[in-house]
């Protein structure tokens, strides 16, 4: 990736007035996420990328990455919060697409968040929490609450974003808790046309195949349809799910 200086020639992308750390895990199949993020906010958050491996879905539960007790988001993101107490941090999956023209007022947006000890997306569909896009106070009760979601994911094989919701609704730790305007951070599988000059971020839900590069087409599809993405962006970065190469 490129377009930002780094900090310590490896790991964290800085803004030239450092902000809120804004935190994103990607694996290589979702380079072209990455790199968009970084080129995005770089100049507005200290960004720090973690790369991870690609994952494998499990057929036999429908194919979503996250679900059978995958606990690698809550592990790093656990990592994060001990890494940064008593600060702030942005908790993000690869998979958001940022507008480009509200990239301050989105700044200022996250800010105004800070209050809460725990900030999630909309999910919009079922009224969840959706924790691909995360505002997180780094205290010992986010931290205590994160591990609980951690040993329960582990003890029953579930899907951690159904884990952290079922201990919202049921113990929450005393912690403030809310979600991000549904028209600034939109997660859903169409972008609503009043938001399309808007919206901060777009996290995009698609049905998810065994095959990473299915997904990936599927989501790249969905930005070009919603005209988001070039068709020339697209094609470059497709990929054959046979073996990863572009088509």
């Amino acid at each position: 990736m490129d377009g930002c200086e780094t900090s310590d020639g490896q790991t964290t992308l800085r803004a030239r007035r450092c902000s809120v750390k804004f935190v994103f895990f990607y694996s290589p199949i979702y380079e072209f996420y990455a790199n968009h993020i970084t080129e995005s906010l770089c100049d507005h958050f200290e960004l720090k990328p973690i790369l991870i491996n690609d994952l494998v879905n499990d057929k036999k539960l429908g194919g979503h990455t996250f679900m059978g007790g995958v606990s690698i988001k809550i592990e790093l993101l656990i990592e994060e919060i001990k890494q940064n107490m008593g600060n702030h941090i942005v908790f993000s999956d690869a998979t958001i697409f940022v507008n480009s023209k509200t990239t301050l007022p989105l700044k200022t947006f996250i800010h105004r968040h800070a209050i809460y000890d725990l900030c999630f997306a909309d999910n919009a569909i079922n009224e969840l929490y959706n924790i691909g896009f995360m505002l997180i106070k780094c205290n010992d009760k986010t931290l205590q609450f994160f591990e609980d979601v951690l040993r329960d994911l582990k003890t029953f094989n579930g899907w951690d974003q159904e884990v952290v919701n079922q201990h919202i609704r049921e113990r929450h730790h005393n912690l403030k808790i809310t979600k991000f305007d549904k028209s600034k951070i939109v997660c859903g599988c169409n972008l609503p046309t009043p938001f399309k000059s808007t919206f901060f971020i777009f996290k995009s839900f698609i049905d998810h195949n065994a095959n990473q590069a299915i997904n990936l087409n599927k989501r790249l599809e969905m930005l070009k349809n919603l005209n988001l993405i070039t068709s020339r962006q697209y094609n470059e970065n497709v990929k054959d799910p046979k073996g990863k190469r572009n088509y």
